[in-house]
């Protein structure tokens, strides 16, 4: 099986709080007033010939559609931010708008906390050793794992990249239901509430 890798996590109270916690409990994921206003991001690992690849994601909880992602043979800061600029690419966000993540190094970078700043988001990070403050993104992982990458066994990262493709944009944002949503895909009830 891949080596056993760890992640350093930063804890700096300084850096960023939990304001998710504060949003969900005001709002419904389904008010329409949140749209675009919440996004979550997070990192997940996937073995390929005894290494791992790392699949950095980003998720609008408005709509649950995974809105970018990128494939890195590192955990270094730039996956994040290509996923993050694809994510950019795709949504017009209003200023203020919440990103949340856990405490990895990644998120804490001054790399990241610049974009963020530039695009005049705040920044909200999870509580040290609490997973179930991302849990929108430790379910969409569980997800993307059981129903594709366990499937499978990819040997290389090109291939790897062909089938998150297919599984990401062609099934899990246009077709795959959900019942938080009405049983609607990501995008028919994104395109429902924009129309």
């Amino acid at each position: 099986m891949a080596q056993n890798i760890s992640v350093r996590s930063i804890f700096n109270p300084f850096l960023a709080g939990n304001l998710v916690q504060y949003v969900i409990w005001r709002f419904s994921v389904q008010d329409f007033s949140l749209f675009s206003s919440l996004g979550r991001t997070h990192v997940t690992y996937i073995p390929i010939n005894g290494k791992w690849i790392y699949l950095f994601a980003i998720k609008d909880l408005f709509n649950r559609e995974i809105i970018g992602w990128e494939l890195g043979s590192t955990l270094e800061t730039e996956h994040l931010l290509k996923a993050f600029e694809k994510a950019l690419s795709r949504r017009r966000y209003p200023k203020e708008v919440i990103f949340h993540s856990d405490r990895g190094v990644q998120y804490a970078s001054d790399d990241f906390r610049k974009v963020l700043n530039t695009n005049e988001f705040v920044q909200s990070m999870s509580r040290k050793g609490n997973c179930y403050d991302n849990a929108p993104m430790e379910s969409f992982f569980k997800t993307l794992k059981v129903e594709e990458v366990y499937r499978r066994k990819f040997n290389t990262i090109r291939e790897a990249q062909y089938f998150l493709f297919d599984y990401i944009e062609r099934y899990y944002n246009r077709k795959r239901r959900h019942s938080a949503l009405g049983y609607l895909t990501p995008v028919e009830f994104r395109e429902r509430i924009t129309a």
